[in-house]
């Protein structure tokens, strides 16, 4: 069959469904090759961040050969900088990008630390995703201080990444009961041996005691440690390969390409058609994604029609022929190839598509898809998608989506909110919805594809409002139509409903897509893959999700996976993040399931996540991060010359004020006794204490992602533009009205010449009218862009009101968590006797009653406020001719010459004056006086 080809010039493509980007390490003889930093493009351009990975790396290589017994070093590191950098002798990238980079360079989107750490979610012994370095850990020599040699802490992270070794310590339970009831150290794996001991410090020497015991949980104290012998062995596992698969035929084709060109690929970027059959034809030269027009022109040029037999390197060789047209290379470009699979002739140019350093992705259809094509895709750096031949699948739709721009900026990427097809009956209703939240809205689309005719359509908001078919744009020769939704869209549920007009059965499809809403907030994404590529039916497979909010994950998602076998049976399953197998840790926004009604071949994987309101929410990731080691044991002795910098001594403290006053509490309630009745309650205090802190961090970060950044955001950004242009159209205006006066004075001169029958003055007129002209033109021109400015930050009002919303939700959420633990912590203390509940004379009962009944007292002899005072002074100033000493509160410049200058504590002379305005008075310093303001003084007696 004839195929076509879309071309992406200079383009960073991104999928949600990645193999771990350490797949694309290899290992030649002793030396790690292919190892990819990339620097995030919010990340401001320093040089010295390239010097310092390059230091970094380089001894990082000398240590990890030292400490391997000589067996592994890095031979080839890549750095791959954003396009924004100033280009110095830099060669440019071929099929490297962001988004499979191994090593990323990034700010964390909260500020909460410049932990490095690795991203890991698969099982003990299995490759993580990528290691996480922030520019202050690379830049700032004080974290070396906190964190250890940069070196070795890579190192440590490296074994993180590649080796899929997770941290031989746990801050939280760094002990538990097993199940022969004994008390194990929590460690990766379990079989690693050592022993414990409790690390007593005293400046630089150290010394190991005995472990004391906790009575209550039969566990080790807090300052009990684990030690692993240094030499041992252990065993891990294996991890697998991952896949998504899609696909449909022409008409799907082309439905799902002008999704891609209309909605998914980005302004500013290059595409061009070519199609295949058995030769290859260049339909589309490059050309730039600019405006609507730009991509309506392309899609008018998709084909219409098939032809006979399928040369694939035909259409490569054409490819490449565009793509060289610009600088005669085809270094990182991107191809889609989509084809039914099979190759008339034996498919000859693998070799050359892998040396041409350009991405190719590939779309086959049908079950029996020439296994080239998978390793053209894999070898290249691309992704590779099978489809099955059924009209009422939207996977092709998903494929396209799937392929993104990846430069680190999710803001400006198309998120796929919705994906769903049925084959409906005649006359029926097919029904659906859509949420939206705050972090998306910005160039929402609903798409609706049919098979044969346009159904009718509604599409209902949150609000109310209803959309139906005439305001729809459609594409009849595309079976599409399309709705836009103008601004932000609305927060919540949409529904939409699609009724088949037709007497017989067709296939009807519901696509919706959206951009952040906020340049400045990072949407809520949603990556996911399956942990092997096919299923023999044997191994059994893991579905496994990421959600996140930049770098933040999101907890407590209703998260569901939609899994389909190349036979078209479907299986739904739901995702959990409970920290049970084969999900690794609770709460860390990595959502997984065990997959066991396996099918032979390949299966294809959509997600879908909901949101629970007052559940689901942000979090902080705690994991594979780089952490003091107690160390290890040889011979009976404790190595300390192996271990990384001692981290405790200078490691800031990351608890607020509620945490560390529970960690006393707790301290001091260990000390009284865990078995005493006081003991017992300062524990349960502490323990209270902790909990508020935490909500508190919870509130914090929430408040500083929600509201916070974005507000302040506006404030340096629009807010700075637009009073910018103010000024400037209030400037434009004293030129106008000065223009004006000079006018109006050159005509009044000509009027007195012509009324003294002298000569005007030659030219003067003319001139004037000239720059009254040019005046008012820059005047109009300046308040139509003000005019459009105020009209911008206008519709992003609504943004902004969510987003003040959200921070009065989320502070009512912090102060109703606050006032149940102290609830809880009464009743907790009610059980306790009454001497405890109580330092005063009530008795058991009156307790009782406060427990089940709280409130917050009251006194009735708290003093008048200061404020209240104050303006009782100025009452009855105002009420007297005399006059009173007042000192000055802050700086204060005057507006015009009736008013007094203040400079904040000077003591000046205050009196009121008749008819004056309440909130002034009129003061004087000297020979001097002015009107002052009364909110910038405080009454002296």
């Amino acid at each position: 069959m004839g195929c076509f080809r879309l071309i992406s010039l200079l383009l960073v493509l991104h999928t949600a469904a990645v193999a771990s980007r350490s797949h694309n390490i290899r290992l030649e003889g002793n030396g790690y090759t292919n190892l990819v930093i990339a620097v995030n493009p919010g990340v401001p351009e320093d040089q010295n961040i390239i010097t310092k990975l390059q230091d970094m790396v380089e001894s990082a290589s000398k240590y990890l050969f030292s400490a391997t017994g000589r067996r592994f070093y890095f031979k080839e590191v890549k750095i791959l900088l954003p396009i924004t950098w100033a280009p110095v002798n830099y060669t440019k990238g071929r099929t490297e990008s962001y988004e499979k980079a191994n090593v990323i360079v990034a700010e964390p989107y909260l500020k909460h630390g410049d932990d490095p750490y690795t991203l890991q979610y698969d099982e003990c012994g299995q490759m993580g995703q990528y290691i996480h370095l922030t520019p202050k850990f690379l830049l700032d020599d004080i974290m070396i201080g906190v964190y250890g040699p940069r070196d070795k802490v890579f190192v440590h992270e490296w074994a993180h990444l590649r080796w899929g070794v997770y941290d031989e310590y746990n801050e939280q339970q760094p002990f538990y009961i097993s199940k022969d009831k004994k008390a194990e150290p929590t460690r990766c794996s379990k079989d690693i041996s050592g022993s414990t001991g409790a690390l007593s410090c005293i400046g630089s020497s150290c010394t190991v005691e005995t472990c004391t015991i906790d009575p209550a949980t039969s566990l080790p104290t807090g300052n009990c440690k684990f030690f692993p012998d240094k030499n041992q062995n252990t065993a891990t596992s294996i991890m697998f390969l991952q896949s998504l698969s899609s696909g449909n035929r022409l008409k799907q084709l082309r439905q799902a390409a002008e999704i891609f060109l209309r909605q998914i690929i980005e302004e500013g970027s290059w595409v061009g058609i070519v199609t295949f059959s058995s030769v290859g034809n260049i339909v589309q030269t490059l050309s730039l994604i600019e405006g609507d027009a730009s991509r309506i022109a392309l899609v008018n040029k998709l084909p219409t029609a098939v032809g006979g037999g399928t040369e694939i390197c035909r259409g490569l060789d054409k490819a490449f022929e565009e793509l060289r047209k610009d600088d005669s290379k085809t270094d990182s470009d991107e191809i889609i190839l989509l084809t039914d699979g099979i190759n008339n002739t034996p498919v000859d140019c693998l070799a050359s598509v892998q040396d041409s350093g350009a991405i190719v992705h590939t779309v086959a259809f049908g079950e029996s898809a020439d296994k080239i094509l998978y390793n053209m895709s894999s070898d290249t750096g691309g992704l590779f998608f099978t489809a099955r031949d059924q009209v009422d699948s939207t996977s092709l739709i998903d494929a396209f989506a799937a392929i993104r721009t990846s430069d680190g900026n999710l803001t400006k990427q198309s998120i796929q909110l919705e994906s769903s097809g049925q084959k409906m009956k005649a006359k029926d209703w097919f029904n659906g919805t859509v949420s939206i939240d705050k972090t998306v809205g910005k160039d929402t689309f609903f798409v609706v594809t049919w098979e044969t005719t346009m159904p009718v359509m509604y599409v209902r908001s949150p609000g109310g409002q209803t959309y139906e078919n005439v305001n729809f744009t459609v594409e009849t020769s595309f079976g599409t139509a399309r709705l836009n939704i103008p601004g932000i869209a609305q927060t919540g549920d949409w529904t939409y409903s699609l009724f088949n007009t037709l007497t017989t059965v067709q296939s009807l499809t519901m696509t919706v897509t959206s951009r952040a809403a906020d340049a400045n907030v990072p949407p809520v994404t949603v990556n996911s893959h399956m942990n092997q590529d096919t299923s023999t039916g044997n191994a059994p497979m893991v579905v496994y999700a990421e959600v996140k909010q930049g770098f933040l994950p999101i907890v407590h998602a209703n998260v569901t996976a939609v899994i389909e076998t190349e036979t078209g049976i479907r299986t739904t399953l739901q995702l959990l993040d409970e920290g049970g197998a084969p999900d690794l840790v609770k709460n860390d926004g990595i959502y997984s399931r065990y997959f066991i009604n396996l099918q032979n071949g390949r299966h294809s994987l959509k997600v879908n996540v909901q949101g629970s309101k007052g559940t689901t929410r942000l979090a902080v990731r705690r994991q594979g991060r780089a952490m003091y080691i107690p160390g290890y044991v040889k011979d009976d002795v404790r190595i300390e010359e192996f271990l990384y910098e001692k981290l405790e001594k200078k490691a800031p403290t990351r608890m607020n004020n509620n945490e560390q006053l529970g960690e006393y509490m707790i301290d001091s309630g260990n000390e009284f006794g865990p078995g005493t009745a006081y003991g017992n309650a300062l524990t349960k205090c502490g323990e209270t204490q902790k909990q508020i802190g935490i909500a508190e961090r919870e509130f914090i970060q929430s408040s500083a992602i929600n509201f916070l950044t974005p507000f302040r955001n506006f404030l340096e950004g629009d807010f700075k533009t637009i009073s910018k242009e103010r000024k400037l159209l209030q400037n434009k205006r004293l030129d106008l009205d000065a223009a004006k006066t000079r006018l109006k004075k050159a005509r009044a001169a000509e009027a007195r010449a012509a009324h003294l029958n002298s000569s005007p003055l030659e030219g003067d007129n003319p001139m004037a009218e000239q720059e009254v002209r040019i005046a008012q033109s820059e005047f109009d021109r300046q308040g139509e862009i003000t005019r459009l400015l105020l009209e911008g930050i206008g519709s992003t009002h609504a943004h902004h009101l969510r987003c003040l919303n959200d921070f009065v939700e989320a502070q009512t959420t912090y102060y109703a968590q606050c006032y149940q633990y102290m609830v809880d912590l009464q009743k907790q203390l009610g059980s306790f006797p009454t001497t405890l509940t109580s330092n005063n004379n009530q008795n058991s009962s009156s307790s009782a009653q406060s427990t089940s009944d709280p409130s917050i007292p009251v006194s009735s002899s708290l003093p008048t406020p200061a404020n209240s005072i104050v303006t009782s002074g100025f009452s009855e100033l105002r009420a007297s001719s005399g006059s009173r000493k007042a000192r000055v509160l802050y700086d204060y410049d005057a507006a015009d010459s009736s008013e007094l200058s203040l400079l904040a504590d000077e003591v000046i002379t205050v009196y009121s004056v008749p008819g004056m305005d309440t909130d002034w008075l009129m003061g004087e310093r000297g020979s001097q006086k002015g009107r002052v303001p009364i909110t910038y003084l405080e009454l002296l007696n």
